[in-house]
């Protein structure tokens, strides 16, 4: 496994740091004529710079300025055009679950290895980072951390949204109070697994600044620039959600889930074809999974189960099972 000191994080870092010094007025000469040199160097050749780099820059400025929490006050300067086209992803999303899950999607543009998953469970949304390929900095965790809820005051235009809990692997850089501050919630230090949880009313509070057409757009340029092979595998996982909610809301139509995934009807054909899928195939195969599944818990009746997998009447479900089965639902429960 790949240590995450051998990986990359993108030169829009660089700009970050930058942008903080210049906001702050802060005036270290040498410090910034290396971030000049770099940035140009990175720009010149497309590149990113290692997390090495980018740790030894965060620990150089933190000697430098010897500010308590100073990536928390890092990431609290953040604002989505910082994050390049993830940013703008982000600040035309139509709420805040939905630029959750493109940030999901793809936070690979800004940093190579470990991840953070959204788990949406009840009254909590959490995010949690996988640490396969090691621990990061406790500075750098601060500002990823710090940049998140820098990023969901801004497109929610409410200076007082606060995170539930924060946990990071790391020591505290600073007295509690300012970390309790700025989070607004008890945080935790030296934890084996770090994330951070916010409370569920937020995610489907509408951006004023939503713009279907524009994140569509955007949207295309981020696939276009991660890996194929990852592309696919994403495409393919994020069509068998947005099939199932559509089955659920009774609206299995192709236009209706391509919209889901913005991108047009005749884009989702294109693509389904490139991988040799034909939508109508695919939405059969996941219909008889999940019919399978539905019939599988006792609870659920049958016209439950019809509804659920998008049919108006319980009798064209059984017409259809019986045609994938060649039995009824009733008799394929007896049999389980």
């Amino acid at each position: 496994m790949t240590q995450l000191n051998d990986l990359f994080i993108s030169h829009d870092a660089i700009g970050i740091l930058k942008g903080y010094l210049k906001e702050e007025e802060i005036l270290l000469p040498e410090f910034q004529d290396q971030l000049d040199g770099l940035e140009k160097s990175l720009l010149e050749k497309k590149g990113a710079i290692s997390f090495e780099i980018w740790w030894g820059l965060l620990d150089k400025l933190n000697g430098l300025l010897a500010q308590p929490i100073l990536g928390t006050r890092i990431g609290a300067r953040m604002t989505p055009k910082q994050n390049g086209i993830l940013g703008y992803l982000t600040q035309t999303s139509a709420s805040m679950l939905d630029a959750l899950r493109c940030f999901e999607r793809f936070q690979r543009l800004i940093y190579d290895g470990n991840t953070a998953q959204i788990d949406w469970q009840g009254d909590t949304c959490t995010l949690t980072w996988d640490v396969s390929h090691g621990h990061s900095t406790q500075i750098s965790d601060e500002v990823v951390f710090a940049s998140l809820l820098s990023v969901m005051r801004y497109c929610l235009q409410d200076p007082t949204v606060s995170l539930l809990s924060v946990a990071f692997a790391g020591a505290p850089m600073g007295p509690a109070n300012l970390y309790q501050e700025y989070y607004g919630c008890e945080v935790q230090f030296n934890q084996s697994n770090i994330g951070m949880s916010v409370d569920s009313k937020y995610l489907l509070m509408p951006f004023e600044s939503s713009d279907p057409g524009l994140h569509g757009l955007l949207f295309e340029q981020a696939l276009n620039k991660l890996p194929k092979e990852s592309v696919e595998r994403d495409f393919v996982g994020d069509l068998h959600q947005a099939t199932v909610r559509a089955l659920h809301e009774g609206q299995s139509t192709a236009a209706h889930i391509s919209s889901k995934l913005h991108m047009s009807s005749r884009t989702l054909h294109r693509r389904l074809d490139g991988l040799g899928y034909v939508f109508r195939d695919f939405l059969k195969a996941i219909r008889k999974e999940m019919a399978q599944e539905y019939l599988a818990d006792e609870h659920l009746t049958l016209s439950e189960i019809a509804l659920l997998l998008g049919y108006s009447e319980q009798s064209a479900f059984s017409r259809a099972f019986a045609d994938w089965f060649d039995m009824s639902p009733s008799e394929y429960r007896r049999f389980q």
